[in-house]
């Protein structure tokens, strides 16, 4: 039996996002979102790492960038690899597979894009491949 796994969270970008096509010709973003928590001397600052595929990286690539606030919605994914010095590395992210602009709108545009079908619709429930890492 699978766990839930679903996620949201709302932020400002932290930097542009970074898209690139895999060598198959899949569209992928990559960013970081800041999120703030409490207020005032108690007030935190949590840095999350995000990704998302195909139109929804296209969307982001085209209309998001460093400072917008925006509300994400997907799942968290922890990759995992050795690096050259034989030790073992890991980062948690988002997969984003909604992401909703917070701003005004861009030249009439909707700032919201939906999956082209919801995750329990996918054979497999994984939209990409990790061989297919462009990063």
């Amino acid at each position: 039996m699978s766990d839930l796994n679903q996620t949201s969270i709302v932020g400002r970008f932290t930097q542009d996002p970074i898209f690139k096509k895999t060598p198959s010709g899949k569209s992928v973003c990559s960013f970081s979102i800041a999120v703030n928590d409490g207020y005032g001397d108690k007030e935190s600052v949590a840095f999350v790492n995000c990704e998302c595929w195909n139109k929804t990286a296209e969307f982001v690539a085209k209309y998001l960038k460093k400072g917008n606030r925006v509300g994400i919605s997907g799942k968290i994914k922890q990759d995992r690899w050795t690096d050259t010095d034989g030790k073992n590395r890991s980062v948690i992210k988002i997969v984003a597979l909604n992401v909703q602009g917070l701003e005004p709108r861009i030249e009439g545009k909707s700032m919201e894009v939906q999956p082209a079908q919801e995750p329990s619709q996918f054979e497999d429930t994984n939209p990409f491949d990790d061989n297919e890492m462009p990063f």
